[in-house]
């Protein structure tokens, strides 16, 4: 649905998270930016949204943690017990 087009556009993660929440209308404040890359979590950062780093992708834990995410998860049910745990 979204992602860097052939010619270039959208390449750069904030300018696509950016046109991502434009086109759904999606509020910044009530939206997450999961991310395995330093890039991902500046993106989220740059475009108001809450963060969550992963350690289980292609980045490194190290550079997840210089990333400095609002939470880091080592497996993906983290991500679903996080998010029960902040709708309590």
């Amino acid at each position: 649905m979204f992602g860097p087009e052939l010619d270039g556009r959208h390449d750069n993660k904030r300018d696509l998270l950016g046109l991502v929440l434009k086109e759904l209308n999606a509020e910044p404040s009530r939206s997450v930016m999961v991310g395995d890359r330093e890039e991902d979590i500046a993106a989220g950062k740059a475009n108001l949204c809450s963060t969550i780093g992963v350690t289980y992708g292609y980045g490194s834990q190290e550079e997840i943690v210089a990333a400095s995410p609002d939470f880091i998860c080592h497996h993906p049910a983290e991500i679903l017990d996080l998010g029960n745990r902040l709708d309590s």
